[in-house]
């Protein structure tokens, strides 16, 4: 009789980790609970990470070696995704690692709630330097449950988005859906498989527990390489890319108003505090996009806020506007910092904000 599969499949991506992987592969072959294979894509690593690999891939046969060019993040989930056996997936970057229980509380959630996606919480280092209060935030979702697919999963419940690698889906539904990840695609590539994936499916598993160690910082990572432009281009192709899929799929028909909201924030903030010579041509790619019929309709019914952020990047805003604008995100950061009080305490808070006017001092 063969073996029976795995109820997880871990998929780790690893280009030119030495430094990092053997922590996260410790903390893999540590799981609580057992059942479990880990899928190392090792993509075109050119220190000394394929060593490394073998060397666990020795110690324990759970561990399955996947080499391959290089290809991208995108394209070593891909990879991991097609030959993965378990009930269930799950990623981890290489540079990070799980929680030893991590596997064992998912299980118990798969036992009770059968869900297509489980989405948990993360712990976030290096504290140095500090972390922003919105990244703690996100990282630290409620438990609910959801047994369907409403807006609320994706776009109101708080840390259902932007990183993939805390969401554990069901790899039947990935499969049924044909849903992978984009290769073409360079930055935001979990946004888009998120956006892609979460309406199509029906149950939503939100646990508090924070069951991932995210390293948010390391010198020379694609994140802390990239300049303001060029993270503004990449966030406009990534509204964009989801825009044009939910176009095929007829989600911005059902969610207009919703995706408005989100690409409003999620494009404005980072335009007005730009400085170059092309932001004209950014507001008119923008423009664009929000002048297409299914968005226009549903400008008027944005916060008024988000109206006047709208404004700021179309050029129409007006001094008041400005002021009104800037003051409304200072009460915005005020009540972030009454929330932050609440989870980590008054002390802490107060720790945080002064270390971080230091560094910015």
């Amino acid at each position: 009789m063969g073996q029976s599969p795995p109820l997880f499949s871990i998929v780790v991506p690893i280009y030119n980790v030495e430094k990092y992987l053997e922590e996260c592969l410790d903390s893999v072959l540590a799981q609580t609970y057992e059942e479990i294979e880990i899928i190392c894509v090792n993509d075109g690593s050119t220190d000394n990470s394929p060593d490394i690999l073998k060397k666990y891939e020795a110690k324990d046969p759970r561990i399955v070696i996947v080499n391959k060019p290089n290809g991208g993040l995108s394209s070593a989930r891909n990879a991991g995704l097609d030959i993965a056996k378990g009930r269930y997936v799950c990623f981890l970057d290489a540079d990070d690692y799980f929680a030893a229980n991590a596997c064992e509380r998912l299980y118990t959630e798969v036992r009770t709630h059968q869900p297509d996606v489980i989405i948990f919480g993360a712990h976030i280092f290096p504290q140095e330097p500090q972390p922003s209060i919105w990244l703690e935030t996100v990282l630290s979702p409620r438990t609910i449950f959801y047994d369907s697919f409403t807006p609320a999963v994706l776009f109101y419940e708080n840390g259902c988005r932007p990183f993939v690698w805390r969401n554990c889906y069901a790899l039947s539904f990935l499969n049924e859906h044909g849903l992978r990840f984009e290769e073409k695609i360079r930055f935001g590539e979990d946004q888009i498989f998120q956006f892609a994936a979460f309406p199509r499916a029906l149950r939503f598993a939100f646990i508090e527990d924070k069951l991932y160690h995210y390293r948010w910082f390391r010198e020379g990572s694609l994140m802390s390489t990239f300049q303001k432009e060029e993270k503004f281009r990449q966030h406009i192709l990534i509204v964009r890319t989801i825009y044009d899929h939910w176009a095929k799929t007829g989600d911005i028909e059902r969610m207009p108003k919703e995706f408005l909201e989100w690409s409003v924030e999620f494009l404005a903030h980072d335009f007005i505090r730009l400085r170059f010579p092309d932001k004209k041509e950014f507001a008119q790619s923008i423009a664009q996009l929000w002048e297409s019929p299914e968005l226009s309709l549903h400008k008027k019914a944005l916060e008024r806020r988000q109206q006047h952020m709208m404004d700021a990047v179309l050029g129409n805003t007006s001094g008041w506007k400005k002021v009104w604008f800037l003051t409304v995100k200072t009460l915005r950061r005020i009540r972030n910092v009454f929330r932050y009080i609440r989870h980590h305490g008054f002390r802490y808070t107060v720790r945080r904000i002064l270390n971080k006017l230091k560094l910015t001092g």
